[in-house]
């Protein structure tokens, strides 16, 4: 863990990630595939295939449909919201809009979500990773992101864990989730951020700030990992325990 984390930052200080007023957003993709390479032993996609399966969600039809502003949070659970507001007097696809009007261009979806498993070497255990954590344009600016020919987005969209449940019904499952952290109640909204909001590291360089903010999350996340051992919940690894 901690050469994954100086990795991760050495990086992050490469692309000058901290001089950016949006942060991560846009340039994370890049980011993570650069240091899974790193990471990641030559070998990995023999060690991982068919032991390890990453869920992606495949948008098999993609259909542009344009919605009136004040409509599209009722609507919003079928459609990705993304997309440009369109003022005045200008068109939305075959949309003419007039004076005053505000329509947004949406992206109407039907999705499949698949596990992937069958990794022929590293780049595309890569890609397949890079696939399954895809948030629209926040990771790379793109909408979606391709693997084997199929537009993907992350796999935990839209009920991931149904689906894992389904895929394996009959096998022991443990669940981590970061809101089972008490630490981490109400910070949700910090995990995207570079240095995470503390007023006491405001004198420092944000790089030293971004480094002080992961370290904390680590010290948190190995504390919670603790509690959860000392509860039993990690006796599904015993026979991996070191």
């Amino acid at each position: 863990m901690p050469r994954a984390m100086k990795t991760a930052f050495d990086l992050s200080k490469e692309a000058a990630l901290f001089d950016r007023p949006l942060g991560v957003l846009g340039v994370w993709g890049p980011l993570i595939h650069q240091w899974l390479e790193v990471l990641l032993p030559d070998d990995a996609a023999t060690r991982c295939r068919h032991r390890v399966h990453v869920t992606v969600l495949e948008l098999r039809r993609i259909v542009p449909v344009a919605l009136p502003v004040f409509v599209m949070n009722q609507r919003t659970c079928r459609y990705f919201a993304f997309a440009t507001i369109a003022w005045q007097k200008s068109s939305v696809g075959n949309l003419h809009l007039n004076e005053g009007e505000a329509w947004i261009q949406l992206c109407e979806t039907e999705g499949c979500r698949v596990m992937v498993e069958d990794f022929q070497n590293k780049s595309e255990l890569i890609a397949s990773c890079m696939a399954s954590v895809h948030i629209p344009w926040v990771i790379d600016g793109s909408p979606t992101t391709k693997l084997q020919g199929h537009d993907c987005i992350d796999g935990s969209i839209g009920g991931a864990r149904e689906y894992i449940e389904d895929c394996f019904p009959t096998r022991a499952k443990m669940w981590l989730d970061p809101e089972d952290d008490p630490a981490m109640v109400g910070r949700q909204a910090q995990l995207l951020s570079l240095t995470g909001g503390d007023q006491d590291d405001e004198g420092l360089e944000k790089a030293e700030r971004a480094w002080n903010w992961v370290s904390q999350m680590m010290s948190s996340g190995y504390a919670h990992a603790k509690r959860l051992d000392e509860e039993g919940r990690f006796d599904l690894l015993s026979e991996y325990r070191l």
